[in-house]
C-alpha cells in the first residue's frame, strides 16, 4: 500500500444531466472506481452546473494523505469507455479531495474539467427495512467496476464501534466501499462500508446521515440540488478536513466487520482456477 500517491478514481457513466431529465435516476452510470496507490474502492457522482463531485468512503481517500505536507495528494479521475462488452480505452482527469470525516467516514471530491458523466440523486430519507436495494460497486477492484447486486434494506441503526449504519443483504466485496446503495427508483439511499465477514450483511452510512454531514459541513449542496453552490474559489477556502483529527493511513484488520478497500493481490491467489493469463490472438 503507498502512502504518498496519485489517487484516481474510475467513472465509469456516460450521458451528462444537460441531455434531458431520465424517468429513473443514474446508478451504474453515476458510479466509480476510486483507486490510491494499491488501494481501490468505490464512489458516486453527482453534477453541479458545470462541475463533477464525488462522494466516496473517508477510509478510501485517507491514502493519499501527505502527513508531511498535512494535505492529500492529487487526485486523478478516469473513465472506462465500454464497448461491445469490453473495455476499450480510459479517460482520466485530475481531482481534489474538498471535504474529509474519518469520524463519519464519508469524504467528497471535485474533478478538475469534464467528463461525459451522469449525475446520481440522493433520496430524502433512508427506505424502511425490507424495500429493495441495489449496490453497484468496483467489486474486487477495477476489473469488477460497475458491478451491480440486489438485496433489501434489512436494518437501521446498527451499531459497530459506536457508529450507527444502515444494514442491507446486498452482495459486496473489497472495492466496495464508498459504493452507492440505490432504491428503485435509482436515488442513492447510502454508501458502503463495510461488510460481516461470516454473515454476509452490508453496512452503509445512510443518506440521512450524509445529509446531516453535509449540511454541518456546508457541503449540503453536493446532496440536493435546490442548495446554491458556493464558486470554486469559496470552496477553496473551505477546511477539508471536518476535525482537527489527521487521517489515520491504514486500519487494523476488522475480524468480523472489515472496511471494503481491495488491495491488488495476484491472481494465482484470488482466482486459483487462473492458471495464467494469455491474450486471445485476434483472427
Amino acid at each position: 500500500m503507498y502512502r504518498k500517491g496519485i489517487l484516481s478514481v474510475v467513472l465509469l457513466a456516460c450521458v451528462g444531466v444537460g441531455c434531458g431529465a431520465p424517468t429513473k435516476a443514474p446508478t451504474t452510470t453515476a458510479s466509480v472506481t476510486v483507486t490510491v496507490g494499491a488501494i481501490f474502492g468505490s464512489g458516486v457522482c453527482v453534477i453541479r452546473g458545470r462541475e463533477i463531485y464525488v462522494w466516496t468512503a473517508a477510509h478510501v481517500v485517507e491514502y493519499a494523505y501527505d502527513p508531511d505536507q498535512n494535505t492529500f495528494t492529487t487526485v486523478t479521475v478516469s473513465r472506462n469507455v465500454v464497448e461491445h462488452g469490453c473495455v476499450v480505452r480510459t479517460q482520466w482527469r485530475l481531482a481534489d479531495v474538498i471535504k474529509y470525516s474519518g469520524e463519519r467516514d464519508v469524504a467528497l471530491l471535485r474533478v478538475r474539467g469534464w467528463l461525459p458523466v451522469q449525475s446520481a440523486r440522493f433520496a430524502h430519507g433512508t427506505p424502511d427495512s425490507g424495500t429493495p436495494v441495489t449496490h453497484v460497486g468496483s467489486m474486487l477492484g477495477p476489473s469488477g467496476a460497475q458491478s451491480v447486486t440486489a438485496g433489501i434494506i434489512s436494518s437501521h441503526g446498527r451499531l459497530i464501534e459506536g457508529k450507527d449504519f444502515v444494514q442491507s443483504d446486498a452482495a459486496v466485496a473489497p472495492g466496495s466501499s464508498g459504493g452507492g446503495l440505490f432504491d428503485e427508483s435509482g436515488k442513492c439511499v447510502g454508501l458502503v462500508l463495510r461488510m460481516h465477514r461470516y454473515a454476509g450483511m452490508t453496512y452503509g452510512v445512510s443518506v440521512d446521515r450524509i445529509r446531516q454531514w453535509a449540511r454541518d459541513n456546508g457541503v449540503l449542496w453536493a446532496i440536493d440540488e435546490e442548495v446554491d453552490v458556493p464558486s470554486i474559489n469559496e470552496q477553496q477556502f473551505m477546511t477539508v478536513r471536518d476535525s482537527d483529527n489527521a487521517p489515520q493511513i491504514g486500519h487494523a484488520e476488522d475480524e468480523e466487520f472489515p472496511f471494503l478497500i481491495y488491495p491488488k493481490a495476484k491472481d494465482a491467489e484470488e482466482f486459483p482456477f487462473l492458471l495464467r493469463y494469455e491474450p486471445l490472438a485476434m483472427p
